[in-house]
């Protein structure tokens, strides 16, 4: 089986913006060499089939306009399932985004939609496990910072590495 997810990399409409919060995430964010800034849409998941998410996500990048968005705050957010303490950065609006969220879980990937895990639009830019408080500095980020997402990623999830093997832009009105 192969882990994938889904994800939308920002495209900062202020380069030192993307960079500061990339900065934020080397401090903060166990993931920051992993995987670059992202806002994930459809989490980790073991397929047999990789084209299953690659033919979803293609259908519905095509099927969406890119999204604007203006990130406003840095929240902590406490993970009842890990235990762990996150610092996410969070849209003004995120409606948007959680209407692409859907459409990604509709059809052949509603199996894997998590309904007892409210969606929260959000780039992770700290984690502190077991529940302790985040560094104050954690909560102190470049905002606002306006962004847009304009295509979808497919992402292999590997021990060393997050590896692109698809990529669609929003090409829908």
């Amino acid at each position: 089986m192969t882990r994938l997810a889904v994800v939308a990399l920002p495209r900062w409409h202020d380069h030192a913006h993307g960079a500061a919060v990339e900065a934020l995430r080397r401090r903060h964010d166990p993931l920051a060499s992993y995987v670059p800034a992202h806002v994930t849409l459809v989490f980790p998941v073991a397929v047999d089939d990789e084209s299953e998410v690659t033919g979803a996500a293609e259908a519905t990048a095509g099927a969406t306009a890119p999204i604007d968005l203006r990130f406003t705050a840095i929240v902590p957010f406490a993970d009842p399932l890990s235990g762990d303490t996150y610092a996410f950065l969070e849209p003004e609006d995120g409606a948007a985004v959680s209407a692409l969220h859907a459409r990604l879980h509709a059809g052949s990937l509603a199996r894997f939609r998590r309904p007892d895990i409210p969606y929260r639009p959000h780039v992770t830019v700290g984690r502190v496990a077991g529940g302790a408080p985040l560094p104050a500095d954690a909560l102190a980020g470049p905002c606002p910072c306006p962004a847009t997402l304009d295509r979808l990623t497919v992402l292999r999830l590997a021990d060393a590495a997050a590896v692109p093997i698809a990529s669609h832009p929003l090409t829908g009105t």
